[in-house]
């Protein structure tokens, strides 16, 4: 685009144009919230923006003209963060009141409330392809969830020291970025459910970080008042670290990429009705298509094994793999619930206690 938009603790959102002589600001929109403006957010065509404050508010404004359209409001505690999906449909946002929302823009409601948080939520971001969320705060966890069935599908317990302040999807959705008060710059690898690379850059927090729209690049700005620009090399670590020598990752899915007919990001990015379709009551999930949203892996090609019938197929070894690892994001899943259940009966007890 060829506009910037910027919140700030004036309650203002003014929008800036870029040019040779410096920025230009043809709108200022005052008093745009009854308090600090947390985030704002351009949708994917540039056609409208969205706003999140302290007055427990999210916004949408029109673009580039400034112009009012809705108000949202649900959250009960300052909102840190919100976004669009890819065809404006949706937004996602993230508040102090512990918990993320997904809202039905064009039915101006809440559709659905992300609530087994134990603390702030700090961020929210919505997966390249329109099927999933991804979110983290003040718990120092991250997870993943799948908004057509509201589940959990991968949780990243203690992914950081401290606080996480955000995330960032690379473009293809296999690897997602974290930053956090700790101080490092994470990698998670989505496909394989793990850590990928820990950055230590920054003297301090890091803030924020950002993928470049190819992924070849990302940038993180830490309270140590500097911004870093990291080059992803993706396939250089994978090499390294797998023994391997013809190791490439695909390049990112975009709409005006070639579609390659065994590319396992070759489906349509998902559109909102589809993933309303798992909030209606009474839906039944779309297990086939969950099937196909899996965190994809990566083939690594390797010589055959010796031994002929007596070797693992490596199909087999890969599906056995991520099936280990779907039981481990199950446990921790299970102890969340566990943890919750064990909250409400100390609840109950105290309320018998009372009586």
């Amino acid at each position: 685009g060829t506009t910037i938009a910027s919140g700030s603790r004036d309650r203002s959102i003014r929008m800036w144009t870029p040019s040779i002589v410096g920025l230009y600001e043809p709108k200022a929109l005052k008093s745009a919230h009854g308090g600090c403006i947390r985030s704002v957010s351009f949708s994917r065509d540039g056609t409208l923006l969205v706003s999140a404050a302290d007055d427990k508010t999210v916004k949408i404004w029109g673009a580039p003209e400034g112009k009012f359209l809705h108000t949202l409001s649900g959250h009960i505690n300052w909102v840190r963060c919100a976004e669009f999906n890819h065809d404006n449909g949706l937004i996602v946002s993230a508040s102090d009141d512990k918990t993320a929302r997904l809202w039905d823009v064009r039915g101006q409601r809440c559709a659905f409330i992300y609530d087994d948080f134990k603390a702030p939520v700090r961020c929210a971001k919505f997966h390249p392809d329109g099927a999933a969320i991804a979110t983290a705060g003040e718990d120092r966890t991250v997870q993943v969830w799948d908004i057509r069935s509201q589940k959990l599908v991968q949780h990243y317990h203690a992914a950081h020291g401290d606080r996480v302040n955000s995330l960032s999807f690379h473009p293809s959705g296999d690897f997602l970025l974290s930053t956090s008060d700790d101080g490092t710059v994470k990698v998670w690898d989505l496909r394989e459910g793990q850590l990928f690379y820990t950055l230590n850059g920054h003297d301090g927090p890091s803030t924020c970080a950002e993928f470049s729209p190819d992924g070849s690049f990302f940038a993180s700005g830490g309270a140590d008042h500097s911004v870093m620009v990291w080059k992803t090399n993706f396939d250089v670590v994978l090499k390294k670290h797998a023994g391997a020598t013809d190791v490439k990752l695909p390049e990112p899915f975009t709409a005006e990429a070639p579609i390659l007919k065994d590319d396992p990001r070759a489906a349509p990015v998902m559109s909102t009705e589809r993933a309303m379709e798992g909030l209606k009551a009474g839906s039944t999930p779309p297990l086939k298509e969950n099937k196909n949203k899996e965190p994809v892996k990566t083939p690594v090609k390797k010589p055959a094994a010796a031994g002929g019938d007596g070797a693992i197929p490596e199909a087999l070894a890969q599906t056995l793999g991520h099936i280990v690892g779907q039981l481990d994001v199950l446990t921790k899943s299970i102890g969340l619930i566990e943890e919750r259940l064990s909250a409400n009966e100390d609840r109950v007890k105290d309320l018998v206690g009372i009586a």
